[in-house]
Protein backbone atom coordinates (compact mmCIF):
# COMPACT_ATOMS: atom_id res chain seq x y z
CA UNK A 1 0.00 0.00 0.00
CA UNK A 2 1.74 2.95 -1.18
CA UNK A 3 -0.47 5.64 -0.04
CA UNK A 4 0.33 8.97 2.09
CA UNK A 5 -0.80 8.79 5.34
CA UNK A 6 0.29 11.79 6.73
CA UNK A 7 2.17 15.41 6.41
CA UNK A 8 3.40 17.46 8.70
CA UNK A 9 4.40 20.96 8.44
CA UNK A 10 7.38 22.11 10.44
CA UNK A 11 7.88 25.90 11.71
CA UNK A 12 10.76 26.86 8.97
CA UNK A 13 8.26 25.43 6.33
CA UNK A 14 9.63 22.32 5.45
CA UNK A 15 7.36 19.42 4.88
CA UNK A 16 7.44 15.96 6.25
CA UNK A 17 5.48 13.05 4.68
CA UNK A 18 5.10 9.69 6.05
CA UNK A 19 3.30 6.62 4.82
CA UNK A 20 3.96 3.16 2.74
CA UNK A 21 5.75 4.65 -0.31
CA UNK A 22 9.49 3.95 -1.21
CA UNK A 23 10.41 6.83 -3.14
CA UNK A 24 9.63 10.09 -3.70
CA UNK A 25 10.08 11.83 -7.33
CA UNK A 26 12.02 8.33 -8.01
CA UNK A 27 14.37 9.00 -5.25
CA UNK A 28 14.49 6.07 -2.91
CA UNK A 29 12.69 7.41 0.19
CA UNK A 30 11.47 4.34 2.00
CA UNK A 31 8.00 6.10 4.17
CA UNK A 32 9.23 9.18 5.18
CA UNK A 33 10.61 12.27 3.08
CA UNK A 34 11.33 15.73 3.85
CA UNK A 35 10.72 18.37 1.34
CA UNK A 36 11.53 21.77 1.06
CA UNK A 37 9.47 25.02 0.09
CA UNK A 38 9.66 24.34 -3.41
CA UNK A 39 9.03 20.85 -3.36
CA UNK A 40 12.16 19.06 -3.65
CA UNK A 41 13.66 16.70 -1.57
CA UNK A 42 16.17 18.19 1.34
CA UNK A 43 18.89 15.96 1.14
CA UNK A 44 19.72 17.16 4.50
CA UNK A 45 16.90 15.01 6.07
CA UNK A 46 18.89 11.32 5.88
CA UNK A 47 16.99 8.55 7.07
CA UNK A 48 19.49 5.66 5.61
CA UNK A 49 17.35 2.76 4.52
CA UNK A 50 13.98 4.03 6.31
CA UNK A 51 11.59 2.51 7.55
CA UNK A 52 10.52 -1.28 6.88
CA UNK A 53 6.69 -1.02 7.36
CA UNK A 54 4.07 2.17 7.11
CA UNK A 55 4.51 5.80 8.89
CA UNK A 56 0.78 6.47 10.22
CA UNK A 57 1.39 9.88 12.28
CA UNK A 58 4.19 12.34 12.64
CA UNK A 59 4.28 14.96 15.31
CA UNK A 60 7.22 17.57 15.39
CA UNK A 61 8.07 19.18 18.55
CA UNK A 62 8.89 22.81 19.45
CA UNK A 63 12.71 22.20 18.99
CA UNK A 64 12.49 20.53 15.84
CA UNK A 65 12.55 16.53 17.14
CA UNK A 66 10.62 14.07 15.31
CA UNK A 67 8.00 11.87 16.67
CA UNK A 68 7.12 8.79 14.23
CA UNK A 69 4.28 6.22 14.73
CA UNK A 70 2.86 3.40 12.54
CA UNK A 71 3.40 -0.03 11.66
CA UNK A 72 7.19 -0.19 11.59
CA UNK A 73 9.80 -2.39 13.66
CA UNK A 74 12.66 -1.45 12.22
CA UNK A 75 14.44 1.95 11.42
CA UNK A 76 17.80 2.02 9.60
CA UNK A 77 18.67 -1.46 10.35
CA UNK A 78 17.55 -0.48 13.97
CA UNK A 79 14.88 -2.23 15.54
CA UNK A 80 12.06 0.61 16.73
CA UNK A 81 8.42 -0.98 17.54
CA UNK A 82 6.37 1.28 16.28
CA UNK A 83 7.66 4.46 17.23
CA UNK A 84 10.74 6.73 17.29
CA UNK A 85 11.95 9.94 17.92
CA UNK A 86 14.35 11.40 15.13
CA UNK A 87 16.87 14.46 15.33
CA UNK A 88 16.10 17.32 13.22
CA UNK A 89 18.79 15.81 10.61
CA UNK A 90 17.10 12.50 10.60
CA UNK A 91 19.51 10.26 12.98
CA UNK A 92 17.61 8.91 15.51
CA UNK A 93 17.45 10.62 18.62
CA UNK A 94 18.58 8.03 21.75
CA UNK A 95 17.50 10.30 24.68
CA UNK A 96 14.39 8.58 24.21
CA UNK A 97 14.08 4.82 24.86
CA UNK A 98 10.90 3.31 24.47
CA UNK A 99 12.44 -0.75 25.24
CA UNK A 100 10.76 -3.47 23.68
CA UNK A 101 8.16 -0.32 22.76
CA UNK A 102 4.50 -1.34 21.18
CA UNK A 103 2.88 -5.10 20.29
CA UNK A 104 0.91 -3.72 17.57
CA UNK A 105 0.30 -0.42 15.10
CA UNK A 106 0.01 3.36 16.40
CA UNK A 107 -1.95 5.48 14.38
CA UNK A 108 -2.24 9.11 16.62
CA UNK A 109 0.44 10.90 18.79
CA UNK A 110 -0.27 13.96 20.85
CA UNK A 111 2.50 15.98 22.53
CA UNK A 112 1.46 17.81 25.58
CA UNK A 113 2.89 20.93 26.79
CA UNK A 114 5.25 19.49 29.80
CA UNK A 115 6.35 17.51 27.33
CA UNK A 116 4.87 13.91 27.69
CA UNK A 117 3.23 12.19 25.05
CA UNK A 118 0.31 10.36 24.55
CA UNK A 119 0.46 7.53 21.96
CA UNK A 120 -2.95 5.83 20.53
CA UNK A 121 -3.72 2.80 17.97
CA UNK A 122 -3.80 -0.98 18.05
CA UNK A 123 -1.79 -1.56 20.73
CA UNK A 124 -2.25 -3.56 23.92
CA UNK A 125 0.96 -3.56 25.42
CA UNK A 126 4.22 -1.37 25.96
CA UNK A 127 7.26 -2.22 26.80
CA UNK A 128 5.70 -5.70 28.46
CA UNK A 129 2.95 -3.87 30.43
CA UNK A 130 -0.34 -4.12 29.64
CA UNK A 131 -1.90 -0.62 28.04
CA UNK A 132 -5.39 -1.06 25.49
CA UNK A 133 -4.94 1.05 23.01
CA UNK A 134 -3.60 3.95 24.65
CA UNK A 135 -0.63 5.11 26.71
CA UNK A 136 1.03 8.49 28.06
CA UNK A 137 5.18 8.03 27.94
CA UNK A 138 7.04 10.59 30.01
CA UNK A 139 10.00 12.44 27.52
CA UNK A 140 12.28 10.33 27.99
CA UNK A 141 10.17 7.35 26.63
CA UNK A 142 9.85 5.48 29.45
CA UNK A 143 5.82 4.53 30.85
CA UNK A 144 3.97 7.64 32.37
CA UNK A 145 2.69 5.34 35.34
CA UNK A 146 0.45 8.58 36.77
CA UNK A 147 -1.31 8.09 33.95
CA UNK A 148 -4.18 5.54 35.10
CA UNK A 149 -6.05 3.99 32.72
CA UNK A 150 -7.38 1.62 33.92
CA UNK A 151 -8.40 -1.71 32.03
CA UNK A 152 -8.25 1.08 29.06
CA UNK A 153 -10.14 1.18 25.47
CA UNK A 154 -11.47 -2.21 23.69
CA UNK A 155 -10.73 -1.10 19.94
CA UNK A 156 -8.43 1.22 18.04
CA UNK A 157 -7.95 4.79 18.81
CA UNK A 158 -7.44 6.88 15.78
CA UNK A 159 -7.01 10.75 16.92
CA UNK A 160 -6.08 12.33 20.30
CA UNK A 161 -6.54 16.27 21.20
CA UNK A 162 -5.00 17.84 24.66
CA UNK A 163 -7.17 20.75 25.60
CA UNK A 164 -5.84 24.29 26.47
CA UNK A 165 -6.94 23.17 30.00
CA UNK A 166 -4.86 19.77 29.43
CA UNK A 167 -8.41 17.84 29.38
CA UNK A 168 -7.78 15.05 26.42
CA UNK A 169 -10.45 14.16 23.79
CA UNK A 170 -9.78 10.76 22.01
CA UNK A 171 -11.53 9.46 19.34
CA UNK A 172 -11.58 5.94 17.33
CA UNK A 173 -13.61 2.43 16.71
CA UNK A 174 -14.14 1.70 20.80
CA UNK A 175 -17.06 0.84 23.04
CA UNK A 176 -16.03 0.72 25.74
CA UNK A 177 -13.17 2.94 28.33
CA UNK A 178 -12.24 1.19 31.92
CA UNK A 179 -15.61 -0.70 31.76
CA UNK A 180 -17.74 2.42 31.00
CA UNK A 181 -19.97 2.29 27.90
CA UNK A 182 -18.20 4.68 25.45
CA UNK A 183 -19.04 4.97 21.86
CA UNK A 184 -16.04 6.09 20.03
CA UNK A 185 -15.54 9.57 21.55
CA UNK A 186 -14.28 10.04 25.05
CA UNK A 187 -12.81 13.07 27.23
CA UNK A 188 -10.57 12.46 29.65
CA UNK A 189 -9.03 14.30 32.80
CA UNK A 190 -5.28 14.87 32.93
CA UNK A 191 -4.68 11.84 34.92
CA UNK A 192 -6.87 9.41 32.72
CA UNK A 193 -9.79 9.05 34.51
CA UNK A 194 -13.12 9.57 32.74
CA UNK A 195 -14.44 13.34 32.31
CA UNK A 196 -17.84 12.82 33.33
CA UNK A 197 -18.33 16.46 32.67
CA UNK A 198 -18.65 15.76 28.85
CA UNK A 199 -21.79 13.56 28.21
CA UNK A 200 -22.53 12.04 24.39
CA UNK A 201 -25.33 9.58 25.49
CA UNK A 202 -25.14 6.84 23.18
CA UNK A 203 -22.40 8.27 21.36
CA UNK A 204 -21.52 7.61 17.56
CA UNK A 205 -22.49 4.09 15.41
CA UNK A 206 -19.43 4.51 13.54
CA UNK A 207 -15.62 4.70 13.18
CA UNK A 208 -14.37 8.74 14.36
CA UNK A 209 -11.67 9.20 12.00
CA UNK A 210 -10.98 13.03 12.79
CA UNK A 211 -12.18 15.73 14.80
CA UNK A 212 -10.90 19.36 15.52
CA UNK A 213 -11.93 22.32 18.59
CA UNK A 214 -12.75 25.40 17.55
CA UNK A 215 -11.76 28.61 19.61
CA UNK A 216 -15.24 28.31 21.20
CA UNK A 217 -14.15 24.89 22.44
CA UNK A 218 -16.54 23.39 20.09
CA UNK A 219 -16.10 20.06 18.23
CA UNK A 220 -16.52 19.31 14.55
CA UNK A 221 -16.28 15.43 14.70
CA UNK A 222 -15.74 13.77 11.29
CA UNK A 223 -15.75 9.94 10.22
CA UNK A 224 -17.82 6.55 9.12
CA UNK A 225 -20.57 7.26 11.29
CA UNK A 226 -24.70 8.01 10.34
CA UNK A 227 -25.98 8.25 13.76
CA UNK A 228 -25.33 10.12 16.88
CA UNK A 229 -26.92 9.40 20.43
CA UNK A 230 -29.81 8.48 18.13
CA UNK A 231 -30.50 11.10 15.64
CA UNK A 232 -29.23 10.97 12.18
CA UNK A 233 -25.63 12.74 11.61
CA UNK A 234 -24.58 11.87 8.32
CA UNK A 235 -20.25 11.45 8.27
CA UNK A 236 -20.17 15.01 10.18
CA UNK A 237 -21.52 16.93 13.20
CA UNK A 238 -20.66 19.53 15.86
CA UNK A 239 -20.43 19.20 19.39
CA UNK A 240 -20.92 21.79 21.99
CA UNK A 241 -18.18 21.55 24.67
CA UNK A 242 -20.00 19.66 27.00
CA UNK A 243 -20.71 16.57 24.41
CA UNK A 244 -24.34 17.82 23.70
CA UNK A 245 -25.04 17.72 19.80
CA UNK A 246 -24.59 21.82 18.48
CA UNK A 247 -28.09 22.12 16.75
CA UNK A 248 -26.88 25.48 15.11
CA UNK A 249 -24.30 23.54 13.22
CA UNK A 250 -26.68 23.22 9.99
CA UNK A 251 -25.55 19.95 8.06
CA UNK A 252 -28.59 19.05 6.36
CA UNK A 253 -28.45 15.61 4.80
CA UNK A 254 -24.57 15.88 5.35
CA UNK A 255 -22.01 13.62 3.02
CA UNK A 256 -22.62 10.17 1.30
CA UNK A 257 -19.46 8.91 2.57
CA UNK A 258 -16.84 8.97 5.07
CA UNK A 259 -14.82 11.88 5.91
CA UNK A 260 -11.05 11.66 6.40
CA UNK A 261 -9.68 14.96 7.47
CA UNK A 262 -11.07 18.55 8.97
CA UNK A 263 -9.06 21.89 9.38
CA UNK A 264 -10.05 25.48 11.24
CA UNK A 265 -9.01 28.18 9.09
CA UNK A 266 -8.74 31.38 10.75
CA UNK A 267 -11.25 33.12 9.68
CA UNK A 268 -13.55 30.71 11.30
CA UNK A 269 -14.42 28.32 7.72
CA UNK A 270 -14.15 24.73 8.32
CA UNK A 271 -12.09 22.82 5.20
CA UNK A 272 -13.04 19.06 4.85
CA UNK A 273 -11.53 16.09 2.87
CA UNK A 274 -12.40 12.60 2.29
CA UNK A 275 -13.95 9.70 0.07
CA UNK A 276 -17.55 11.74 -0.07
CA UNK A 277 -18.64 13.44 -3.48
CA UNK A 278 -21.56 15.27 -2.15
CA UNK A 279 -22.71 17.20 0.96
CA UNK A 280 -25.97 17.87 1.50
CA UNK A 281 -27.36 17.75 -2.02
CA UNK A 282 -24.48 19.26 -3.25
CA UNK A 283 -21.52 17.96 -5.54
CA UNK A 284 -18.14 17.98 -3.97
CA UNK A 285 -15.67 15.38 -4.82
CA UNK A 286 -13.58 14.78 -1.78
CA UNK A 287 -13.30 18.56 -0.78
CA UNK A 288 -14.82 20.93 0.51
CA UNK A 289 -14.88 24.17 2.44
CA UNK A 290 -18.15 24.98 5.29
CA UNK A 291 -19.18 27.98 6.82
CA UNK A 292 -19.19 28.24 10.71
CA UNK A 293 -22.54 27.68 10.83
CA UNK A 294 -22.34 24.09 8.44
CA UNK A 295 -23.65 25.35 5.30
CA UNK A 296 -21.60 25.25 2.10
CA UNK A 297 -19.10 28.30 1.26
CA UNK A 298 -19.81 28.41 -2.68
CA UNK A 299 -16.76 31.19 -3.00
CA UNK A 300 -14.43 27.69 -2.29
CA UNK A 301 -14.07 26.72 -5.98
CA UNK A 302 -12.83 23.17 -6.92
CA UNK A 303 -14.07 22.15 -10.08
CA UNK A 304 -14.54 18.35 -10.71
CA UNK A 305 -12.49 18.08 -7.40
CA UNK A 306 -9.95 14.80 -7.00
CA UNK A 307 -10.80 11.48 -8.50
CA UNK A 308 -10.32 9.64 -5.23
CA UNK A 309 -10.54 9.44 -1.82
CA UNK A 310 -8.07 12.34 0.14
CA UNK A 311 -6.49 11.31 3.19
CA UNK A 312 -4.73 14.31 4.83
CA UNK A 313 -3.84 17.65 3.43
CA UNK A 314 -2.57 21.18 4.65
CA UNK A 315 -3.76 24.52 4.58
CA UNK A 316 -1.97 27.95 4.59
CA UNK A 317 -4.72 28.81 6.79
CA UNK A 318 -6.15 32.07 4.65
CA UNK A 319 -7.54 30.71 1.43
CA UNK A 320 -10.28 30.23 -0.86
CA UNK A 321 -8.14 29.06 -3.31
CA UNK A 322 -6.93 25.49 -4.13
CA UNK A 323 -3.54 27.16 -5.40
CA UNK A 324 -3.36 27.72 -1.95
CA UNK A 325 -3.78 24.13 -0.69
CA UNK A 326 -1.29 20.99 -0.74
CA UNK A 327 -3.38 17.62 -0.59
CA UNK A 328 -2.12 14.13 -0.54
CA UNK A 329 -4.21 11.42 -1.82
CA UNK A 330 -3.87 7.88 -2.34
CA UNK A 331 -1.91 7.31 -4.69
CA UNK A 332 1.26 8.83 -4.40
CA UNK A 333 1.72 9.40 -7.60
CA UNK A 334 -1.04 11.41 -7.69
CA UNK A 335 0.26 13.98 -5.46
Amino acid sequence: DEKIKTIKLQLDGKLLIGGGYYSYNRVLRNKLSRLNNNGEIDNSFNIGSGFNEEIETIEVTPNGKIFVGGQFTNFNGNSENRLIKLNENGTIDNSFNIGNGFNENVLCIALQQDGKILVGGWFTQFNGVNKNFIARLNSDGSLDSSFNIGTGFNGEIRKIIVQADGKIIIGGYFSNYNGVVQNNLVRLNQDGSLDNSFTIGSGFNGRIMTFTQQISGKIVVGGEFTNFNGIGKNYVLRLNVNGDLDSTFNMGNGFNSYVSSIKNLENGKILIVGEFTQYNGSISNRIIQLNQDGTVDYLFNIGNGFNHDVNEFLTNFETNSLEDIKFTIKDLGEV
